[in-house]
């Protein structure tokens, strides 16, 4: 047995890269602790609301002697992408441990192609709720996966917690928690699956139906619904943009393409490999289906990081052999890979326009074209808006 970083085990190698990855994002974006959030001061003291949940917590939290709910709000999402991080890492990188420390390669892996997404981006804004929703539902993933495992009255308890956690931070975690259900569908079956989520299914339909339709922020659920089923072909011109889709994970649109790969190959009949190839597009058009009624881009399609951990904590050691692989030009194509995804830049991709989140995303917008909110352009095209957060709410200078 190698001593060393080996010895170290995958719990001291999660702890390593999550510290040393906040502190790296931190110094990437120009945080503003006064940045107005609508959600920051939405709270269910006041009865059932949409989106309540971080407010809530924010608020209770400013009460007991922080200064304001802002600075509650920007911590709780903080703390909400370590839990979310550690999840991921936990279930990406747990079929990599043995020796030569095989494990802080995948886990250094993990931690730059999940850190420098629009879900990490986001959560340093303080603004979005996504990262505690992302938290909750990475927690639900986690849950599953160990209950599959080992099963466990306190982990089924988390597992029916967890994603009507997720649901009262933010609607939008249904999808999320539909790619889990249709994960547990293929691992587990049909009928353990409504046992194991029926329970939360009934409490999270019966909040949504006594909570008021509208929410902190966006639309109403009925007006999501309508245009869902009528205007989801205007919509996606507006917010299937090309670049969005793609900037939004970064390259684990490749990492997803590589898993599914080795997840496909695994099938001992061609029947098996085409009921794998249909659990794939299920799970990867849930994933974007939030694209038919909303705008922002790549922070929805940022969430392709649930179908890849759920893949990577299922393909195996045998997903890894590359890393016993000594040919240069492997690993070369793995650096390149991490410094392209370090390359991705912090940003919101909405209506086919880019809102540039620090100096270096403001310096590679420069070279498009102006655009007001609402200006009609085809998917493929992007334009720089005019305000955007960089110079309104962080007050941050870029040198000309």
């Amino acid at each position: 047995m190698h001593r060393g970083w080996s010895a170290v085990g995958l719990p001291g190698v999660v702890l390593v890269c999550t510290s040393v990855l906040m502190v790296l994002l931190w110094l990437w974006l120009p945080v503003r602790l006064d940045y107005a959030s609508p959600y920051a001061d939405v709270t269910l003291t006041e009865g059932l609301r949409l989106r309540a949940w971080a407010g809530t917590v924010a608020t209770l939290w400013g009460r007991s002697g922080l200064p304001g709910a802002m600075r509650p709000m920007l911590a709780l999402n903080l703390l909400a992408w370590l839990l979310w991080l550690v999840c991921c890492l936990w279930l990406a990188a747990r079929h990599a441990m043995g020796a030569h420390g095989r494990h802080w390669v995948v886990s250094i892996f993990w931690a730059v192609m999940l850190g420098f997404t629009a879900v990490s981006f986001n959560a340093y804004l303080g603004f979005f709720v996504d990262t505690v929703a992302a938290a909750w539902i990475a927690l639900t993933a986690a849950a599953c996966v160990r209950y599959t495992e080992r099963p466990d009255w306190k982990i089924r308890v988390l597992m029916v917690v967890a994603p009507i956690m997720a649901v009262l931070t933010h609607e939008s975690s249904l999808t999320l928690w539909a790619v889990i259900v249709l994960w547990c569908v293929w691992k587990v079956g049909l009928s353990k699956t409504i046992a194991w989520f029926l329970p939360p299914a009934i409490l999270v339909a019966a909040f949504l139906s006594l909570a008021p339709a509208q929410s902190a922020s966006g639309l109403p659920l009925g007006e999501y619904a309508r245009i869902g089923l009528l205007q989801s072909w205007t919509m996606l011109g507006q917010s299937a943009n090309f670049y969005g889709i793609l900037a939004g994970p970064g390259l684990l649109w490749v990492v997803f393409a590589h898993l599914g790969f080795v997840r496909m190959r695994q099938a001992k009949k061609m029947s098996e490999m085409w009921c794998r190839a249909a659990l794939l597009g299920a799970m990867l058009l849930t994933t974007l289906s939030p694209l038919l009624v909303a705008y922002d881009t790549n922070r929805f399609s940022a969430a392709l990081w649930l179908p890849v951990v759920l893949l990577a904590s299922d393909v195996g050691g045998s997903a890894w052999n590359w890393l016993q692989v000594r040919w240069w030009w492997i690993r070369g194509c793995i650096v390149t890979m991490l410094m392209l995804q370090m390359l991705n830049p912090p940003c919101l991709i909405y209506r086919n326009g880019i809102v540039p989140y620090n100096c270096y995303a403001w310096f590679l917008s420069q070279g498009l074209g102006k655009s007001q909110a609402g200006q009609d352009m085809a998917p493929w095209q992007l334009r720089v808006y005019s305000a955007n957060y960089l110079t309104q709410q962080a007050g941050a200078q870029c040198v000309q």
